[in-house]
């Protein structure tokens, strides 16, 4: 019991313990979104990411999430990442520095979502608010 709980889970006899796997390429992309990586920026997400051959994983910095498979909808949004949350990617394949450039790409276009950025009020949209009573009297 207490291998288990440290961690220390022996292997059935004959197997092998599997190496860590390698990755080719590494990136780190920071969420920009206001929502965060909801539904919608998450299947865009999976979108860029499944056109490519290569091995890709993902994992979100902040929350110390499980390494997840980033063509999988579901694992991506388990993630839980929210705007300002690092996703830090890995690949491997041929493939694999154009799809991490395409990811990036992907991020600063907002993942299909406008990216909040400050709206500026003209003067003239600035008006004082009147009650109703006042509107009928005047």
């Amino acid at each position: 019991m207490l291998e288990i709980l440290a961690g220390d889970i022996p292997l059935p006899a004959g197997e092998e313990p599997q190496p860590a796997p390698q990755f080719d390429e590494e990136a780190t992309f920071t969420l920009r979104n206001p929502h965060g990586l909801h539904a919608r920026p998450s299947a865009v997400l999976v979108k860029a990411v499944k056109q490519w051959r290569s091995q890709i994983r993902v994992e979100n910095l902040d929350t110390r999430s499980a390494i997840v498979d980033a063509k999988n909808l579901m694992r991506v949004v388990s993630l839980g990442a929210k705007q300002g949350h690092r996703l830090h990617f890995m690949a491997s394949g041929n493939d694999a520095q154009q799809a991490l450039k395409a990811i990036g790409d992907a991020f600063n276009a907002g993942l299909g979502e406008i990216a909040a950025q400050p709206q500026q009020v003209s003067q003239e949209a600035v008006k004082t608010k009147r009650s109703w009573l006042s509107r009928i009297f005047s």
